[in-house]
């Protein structure tokens, strides 16, 4: 497969116009905006596999606009939040797992403890919310913010370029956003394939990071779904990545 690969610099200039348009229109103007996208370009433009967590929203906690990326993901400071030890422990599974293995679930790996680690280095994060942030995040809320803000989350996932999301409770979200339904395809799993930006793209329809079921449970769940998308991929058209 060839990977389309976006010099450093040109991803930076296009996302930040990007959220310099977005962060101004009337909905999110004297917010706190929170931008997000890719956490490292270097490592992700060169990647094989390019995971996405497509999630709600964040909760702003500050009185000015600030970057998930730069002003937290990328910062070594411990992590305290679940979502991230979560996000961090799906992501080592996403890039390890094959069709024939399965990476053991190690909630005790160190590396999860701290940000700015690899494997959050290896991910993309798009927020539906981009402000009016809260911490209890109210579905039809996240809807309306998808259909008021589906021009640019379009564009923002184009930039980024994954070929594996992850959606955090989110796929009703996304199928606003590609402007179709993903899920018709009758599909009685958790994963299903779309063509974006002239490729395959790999969707997984689970739950948010946070959620309240046991960790071994989320991480297995996830991995066993990533595994039979791999396999059902080369049986119809051949190998994923």
């Amino acid at each position: 497969m060839v990977i389309r690969k976006l010099e450093e610099n040109i991803y930076k200039k296009r996302i930040d116009d990007l959220f310099n348009e977005w962060k101004n229109k009337d909905i999110h103007k004297n917010q706190v905006f929170i931008s997000d996208g890719v956490v490292c370009p270097k490592i992700w433009f060169n990647s094989i596999k390019r995971p996405l967590f497509l999630l709600k929203e964040a909760n702003n906690g500050e009185d000015h606009d600030w970057s998930l990326i730069n002003d937290y993901l990328t910062k070594n400071d411990p992590i305290i939040f679940k979502t991230w030890k979560n996000i961090s422990l799906w992501t080592k599974g996403l890039l390890n797992t094959t069709e024939k293995y399965i990476e053991k679930y190690d909630p005790d790996d160190n590396v999860i403890n701290k940000f700015n680690n690899k494997y959050l280095n290896s991910i993309s994060v798009i927020n539906v919310k981009k402000s009016h942030g809260t911490k209890e995040s109210d579905m039809d809320e996240i809807l309306k913010y998808a259909e008021i803000d589906r021009k640019y989350l379009l564009e923002e996932l184009k930039i980024c370029d994954p070929n594996i999301i992850i959606c955090g409770y989110t796929i009703d979200a996304l199928k606003i956003i590609l402007g179709y339904d993903i899920k018709k395809q009758n599909n009685d799993h958790l994963f299903y394939y779309t063509k974006f930006n002239n490729h395959d793209v790999m969707i997984i329809d689970y739950w948010h990071p946070s959620n309240f079921f046991p960790g071994i449970m989320n991480y297995y769940g996830l991995m066993h779904a990533y595994q039979q998308a791999i396999i059902k991929h080369k049986e119809d058209v051949g190998e994923f990545l």
